[in-house]
């Protein structure tokens, strides 16, 4: 018995599919704006060098199955988002996405979902982060 494997033949996704995507990536752009108003470049050395870090990351991941990739992008999103905030998680949210579209051409709805999934979960590490400082012990919770 000769069992073969499905062409790849590029089929676009379900309309309530897209619908996700879309608002997804209209979540990820209020981040975005939300950065960009408070923008501030005093670390913006230590993001150029985790961008450096991110674009090697995507460019050298690693291939466990047949249709998915590794890389270690998280840390730098978690790491930019330690150090400068909003700001520094969405640079290397978005150099992550950019050079993984780059490097493995795929669909363009999915490099837009990539991007708005990494933007939206560095936006909720650093809102924790912000919400939670360190030195909190579980018994006091921050009020508003």
């Amino acid at each position: 018995m000769n069992i073969k494997s499905p062409d790849k033949k590029h089929q676009e996704p379900p309309p309530r599919v897209l619908a996700f995507i879309a608002a997804t990536g209209a979540a990820a752009l209020a981040v975005l704006a939300a950065a960009t108003l408070g923008w501030s470049d005093e670390r913006l050395g230590p993001v150029a060098v985790l961008v450096a870090l991110t674009i090697a990351s995507e460019l050298f991941d690693i291939r466990l199955f047949s249709q998915s990739r590794v890389s270690v992008t998280v840390a730098a999103i978690v790491a930019a988002g330690t150090i400068s905030g909003l700001q520094g998680a969405s640079i290397i949210a978005l150099t992550a996405a950019a050079v993984d579209y780059a490097a493995h051409r795929k669909p363009i709805y999915k490099a837009v979902f990539n991007a708005a999934a990494l933007v939206l979960s560095g936006a909720v590490y650093v809102g924790v982060f912000e919400y939670f400082p360190v030195g909190n012990d579980g018994t006091e919770w921050r009020r508003s």
